[in-house]
């Protein structure tokens, strides 16, 4: 049972969103190439346990008002059923795994996974109650996952297809999200 509550602290159900580091080798035409899935898998991997530590440190930026919160209070960090110390040892181990495997990479993709893990920290501790940038950052999550492009060679117009899928995407997923929490909130007060 003790698992099961760990595997929802670090969201393993979310790691399906980091699918997306697999398009550009798909449309490279090197999804048989043996070197280039494996790195591409390694990539899916480090872009999960990058996710799962965001989502740790969220949770603890996030305890109290999720404590407060109709659905979020049955987590494991506010129901108390993991405790803060676990939980920052979890995302100090994360965060610690994510940069030794990024040795096996090139320059490109270690700067896209350290802007994507600082992107999404600031974004946990100040940046989501400014609602333009809340929208970005949504965004950002999606593309940086999805534009493993330093990986597969790809040039900018591919970028810009994958930036401009990006907001298609993100922005009606972003205001259905904050539709469905605000009238949850509304029936719990109610």
């Amino acid at each position: 049972m003790k698992l099961f509550k760990f595997l929802r602290l670090i969201r393993v159900h979310q790691w399906i969103k980091n699918i997306f580091v697999f398009v550009p080798l798909l449309f490279s035409l090197h999804l048989f190439n043996k070197e280039y899935f494996f790195t591409t898998l390694l990539a899916f991997f480090v872009f999960c346990l990058a996710s799962s530590a965001i989502y740790v440190i969220n949770d603890l930026v996030d305890i109290e008002s999720d404590r407060a919160h109709p659905l979020k209070r049955n987590r494991p960090l506010p129901s108390g059923t993991i405790s803060k110390t676990t939980a920052i040892i979890t995302a100090a181990f994360l965060i610690m795994i994510v940069f030794w495997s990024m040795m096996y990479f090139n320059r490109e993709f270690i700067l896209l996974v350290v802007i994507f893990v600082l992107l999404n920290i600031s974004y946990s501790f100040w940046l989501k109650n400014l609602v333009l940038l809340d929208i970005f950052f949504y965004c950002s999550r999606i593309f940086n996952q999805g534009s493993c492009w330093s990986i597969c060679h790809f040039g900018s117009d591919f970028q810009l297809a994958i930036a401009d899928h990006d907001v298609y995407i993100s922005i009606p997923r972003y205001y259905e999200a904050k539709v469905r929490i605000s009238f949850s909130d509304r029936e719990f007060n109610a």
